[in-house]
């Protein structure tokens, strides 16, 4: 019985992990062009996953793939930026080790 709810549950943790990163691979495009012209150099790109899916949620400046790397890193930089993530390998993990653990002393 305890090793189903071991298996169950990191299935779970990797259902729910996988599904927190994803994006839709489905989303209309909602530009009236296929390209746009990049903040940073003003070099004309095409739309990507990237710039679709912010124009989606309403954004109207979009940066190529290059200028939209340099922006990420002086971002971290302004920031102080560390790479925390949402908690939930140690949310589901924790519940697994016990589990695991009763099974093995048990």
């Amino acid at each position: 019985m305890g090793i189903v709810i071991i298996i169950a549950g990191l299935g779970v943790f990797i259902y729910i992990c996988n599904s927190m990163g994803s994006s839709d691979p489905n989303i209309d495009a909602p530009t009236e062009s296929p390209t746009y012209v990049c903040r940073g150099c003003s070099v004309s790109t095409p739309h990507n996953q990237r710039t679709l899916s912010a124009a989606k949620s309403g954004k109207s400046g979009f940066f190529c793939k290059s200028c939209h790397h340099k922006w990420l890193e002086k971002k971290k930089a302004e920031q102080g930026y560390t790479n925390q993530g949402s908690g939930c390998m140690v949310v589901l993990a924790v519940p697994c080790l016990v589990c695991l653990g009763n099974y093995l002393i048990f």
